[in-house]
């Protein structure tokens, strides 16, 4: 946790310094979206370790957490919420491995440069009503966040 928390202090220490003129240029060329088309995330290494690798490191202990949890639990709320929480890990995981082709190719068709924005609204509401039948789910007595 240490080296992730120092590489974002690092990167906020960066965006601190950095001359106004310098940000001033940035944001006027984000607002003038002349870009050719979606950025390919996979082609840069610190976009590839910030979402793959990163969230990897924490999907793979809370995944063995899941199945053991649901090896132990006999309790229907308890399995029903654990499924809820696999498939938006696993709808996490796959919407990041597969977001660049999805961005590209809806791209070709609508030509729209800053397509990833709307896509992404799409995919956060889709886990925001998962993490709500979640809370429901807890608040009608699964054991899952069990304090005792």
């Amino acid at each position: 946790m240490a080296p992730l928390l120092g590489y974002a202090l690092y990167q906020f220490g960066k965006l601190f310094f950095m001359s106004s003129e310098t940000k001033l240029t940035i944001l006027h060329s984000f607002y003038q979206d002349n870009r050719p088309g979606p950025f390919n995330y996979w082609s840069n290494l610190g976009t590839l370790l910030k979402t793959v690798i990163v969230p990897l490191l924490f999907l793979v202990p809370i995944a063995y957490y899941f199945l053991g949890f649901l090896r132990n639990s006999k309790s229907r709320p308890d399995k029903t919420l654990t499924l809820l929480l696999s498939t938006s890990i696993l709808a996490y995981s796959l919407f990041t491995l597969t977001s660049n082709s999805i961005y590209r190719w809806l791209f070709g068709t609508t030509q729209i440069s800053m397509i990833e924005w709307p896509v992404d609204i799409v995919f956060l509401s889709f886990m925001a009503a998962l993490f709500c039948m979640v809370i429901l789910l807890v608040n009608t007595g699964s054991s899952f966040f069990s304090t005792g």
